[in-house]
């Protein structure tokens, strides 16, 4: 449930997010090469650029450190009496929604299994939504496969490559079931297993599909102005949708 926040809120956490920004953008660049591979340098490389210096550069003219965050108001949506008649009850529901394996469609994946640790997903086994030779279906990810794109040089994308693979690391999820219908008083939903893609197939048995994306982190997420890592999930709480006002069924 995320509200609107406020000009002062936004001020004191713009630093710390500049921070966060540059690293990301800066390792962006270097270890995928995003904007030029082997070319000359384009416009649009000038102004990624540029936005990354300046996004250093301000980091040496930051303000005060505005310390812990339990100092900084939480922020609360501005509609939440239009929605929401016993807030109390509603913290109780969203907890309880969050840890009950009832949620999933099997009775077995809750919220709470893919945001248990801090908050995010640590699980290091069959968290590849797109395997390889290298890394086959239900692999134990290790730490020295990471990075998968690896230069000879981390500040030329230019580089020779050392190593690549076209893995990317998610998070998993449930099998794939064709559902059938609901069961008064059952944990999971009726349903029947389906043929799945190879990276989710292991000698004709099903192992969980796994999302694109590694799963965020929820601590401190009541901070974030969108959720989700493309920022989909809009800052204004509709109680009906992730997409606030922008849905165009509401």
């Amino acid at each position: 449930m995320n509200g609107s926040l406020s000009i002062e809120t936004c001020r004191r956490n713009f630093q710390a997010e500049r921070r966060v920004l540059a690293c990301k953008f800066y390792n962006a660049i270097l270890w995928k090469g995003v904007i030029m591979r082997g070319r000359g340098i384009t416009m649009v490389w000038r102004l990624a650029l540029g936005f990354l210096m300046l996004a250093i550069a301000g980091l040496n003219a930051q303000g005060p450190n505005p310390g812990s965050l339990k100092r900084v108001p939480v922020p609360q949506p501005t509609n939440l009496p239009k929605y929401v008649k016993d807030r109390t009850a509603l913290v109780t529901l969203g907890k309880t929604l969050f840890w009950d394996m009832q949620t999933g469609s099997d009775g077995r994946q809750a919220c709470a299994s893919c945001h248990f640790h801090a908050g995010a997903d640590h699980r290091s086994q069959n968290q590849l939504s797109k395997t390889s030779d290298a890394l086959p279906v239900n692999h134990l990810l290790t730490l020295d496969e990471f990075p998968f794109h690896v230069l000879a040089n981390a500040a030329d994308n230019r580089s020779a490559v050392l190593r690549d693979t076209p893995a990317v690391a998610g998070s998993g999820g449930l099998f794939r079931r064709i559902f059938v219908d609901i069961v008064a008083g059952s944990a999971a939903d009726s349903g029947y297993d389906a043929a799945d893609i190879p990276a989710f197939s292991l000698g004709g048995v099903n192992v969980r599909q796994v999302g694109t994306r590694n799963t965020p982190s929820v601590i401190n997420a009541v901070f974030n102005f969108r959720n989700f890592w493309d920022g989909r999930a809009s800052n204004i709480f509709t109680g009906m949708t992730p997409f606030g006002d922008s849905d165009p069924d509401l």
